[in-house]
């Protein structure tokens, strides 16, 4: 399964989500991350990235 982290810098105790994001890795998942709180809303390109990652999970997990 593809998971999908996205650090929006919303939630300021994220620690134990990234833990459990973080044993997914060592299993059968592939997990890939983004940290999008620093991308300008006219950043076409990189907002294009991120809409490309999250077109390709199975489940996104923000953070």
């Amino acid at each position: 399964m593809k998971f999908l982290e996205l650090d929006c810098g919303l939630f300021p105790d994220n620690t134990t989500v990234r833990s459990a994001v973080q044993i997914l890795e060592g299993g059968d998942h592939d997990v890939s991350r983004m940290g999008i709180a620093q991308i300008a809303a006219d950043d076409d390109a990189s907002w294009d990235e991120v809409v490309k990652a999250i077109m390709t999970a199975d489940k996104i997990v923000t953070l």
